[in-house]
């Protein structure tokens, strides 16, 4: 008797390996992608809102200066936090920081809380990753070369910043404005 073989068709042992590792970096390559695009995402979104926080503030600190009851002469040189809450004005001041170079990092009471209606704020809510921190200095030569006497500033430079901490990062974004007596 003969043995016959019959050639039988179907994958080597060596093609299976090779398959089976095409299969696994394509997996990993996939996943490290989704990781990364989640991160970004995440960064993009405490962007949208530390950019909307900064230019909050220095719209508030610009409100003050419009309004009547209080104007551009209650924009006294300091470090301030302003909320959009009822507690209008620039009557909160920053704890811990250095009046001749403000820093978000030594304020003590600057974190943001999330109020059950939607606005950040420095008083009740959860608290979150954002920090702001405004500060008001006198410049002492206003646009056009006027200059203005120290008695009574014509031009303030307004800073709103605020620090935020994403993954085990901390980053800051600041808004400088300056305003001027207009009235």
């Amino acid at each position: 008797m003969f043995i016959r073989r019959i050639k039988e068709k179907g994958f080597t042992l060596l093609e299976t390996v090779i398959a089976i590792g095409v299969v696994a970096v394509g997996g990993i390559t996939i996943i490290t992608l989704l990781n990364s695009t989640l991160a970004v995402t995440s960064l993009n979104k405490d962007i949208i809102v530390v950019v909307n926080l900064a230019r909050e503030g220095a719209e508030i600190v610009r409100a003050v200066r419009d309004s009547s009851s209080f104007g551009f002469n209650s924009l006294v040189d300091g470090s301030y936090l302003v909320d959009s809450d009822t507690n209008f004005g620039l009557n909160k001041v920053a704890l811990g920081v250095n009046p001749q170079s403000p820093d978000i990092v030594d304020c003590t009471n600057c974190t943001l809380n999330l109020s059950t209606d939607g606005r950040y704020v420095h008083s009740s809510g959860s608290t979150t990753r954002f920090s702001r921190l405004i500060s008001v200095k006198d410049v002492s030569v206003a646009s056009g070369g006027v200059s203005c006497v120290t008695s009574n500033p014509c031009h303030k430079r307004v800073t709103s910043t605020v620090e935020w901490t994403n993954g085990k990062r901390s980053r800051q974004y600041s808004v400088v404005v300056e305003l001027t007596d207009w009235r």
